[in-house]
């Protein structure tokens, strides 16, 4: 029997590849104190309603278990634990999943602009508190109403475009583009 110990709670387990969960604190949703669970690989797919699997997504199985995990506040050492593989492994595929996530980010940031025209260009230095008024600005000579107010709007910006700022100063030139319906996206 294999013991592994955690700040709040304790795995065991067994030859036969069962486990217990024991101890305190925080236990991923799909265990309970005590429970023997035999794939917990399954659980953890199946813990997402409604999103079981990723048929032709840009996600394996095992990124999005990972990533699971990860969410709930879990260690790479105690992922590759339970999942029982190395937590260099558990790493690598962890930094696959969230460079395709990025790659698809910039794909649906690139479709989007298709039906946009590019607004104006913050440049770089800019004040984060000064940036609304410039798009609205540029938005009124092009006669379209923005959908945003000005805390919607940086926290768009702020969401879209997370290392183009450090703390109120753009720190990159971020380009603009507004719909005929008002919708922003930041590039």
């Amino acid at each position: 029997m294999i013991r592994r110990s955690y700040k709040d709670f304790e795995i065991n387990f067994s030859d036969d590849k069962q486990f217990t969960i024991t101890g305190f604190g925080y236990f991923p949703p799909a265990y309970r104190p005590g429970e023997i669970a035999c794939g917990v690989n399954e659980k953890c797919l199946n813990s997402g309603k409604g999103m079981d699997t990723m048929k032709d997504g840009l996600l394996t199985d095992r990124q999005m278990e990972i990533l699971r995990y990860r969410k709930q506040g879990m260690t790479q050492q105690q992922i590759a634990d339970i999942i029982q593989t190395s937590k260099a492994n558990v790493s690598t595929i962890e930094k696959s999943a969230r460079e395709n996530i990025r790659r698809a980010k910039e794909t649906l940031t690139f479709l989007y602009t298709l039906d946009a025209t590019l607004l104006c260009v913050i440049p770089s230095g800019a004040d984060l508190f000064d940036v609304p008024a410039m798009i609205f600005a540029e938005a009124e000579k092009t006669n379209i109403k923005v959908k945003y107010d000005t805390i919607s709007l940086i926290n768009q910006l702020r969401e879209a475009c997370p290392q183009s700022y450090s703390a109120r100063c753009v720190s990159e030139d971020i380009q603009v583009y507004i719909t005929e319906k008002g919708e922003l996206y930041f590039g």
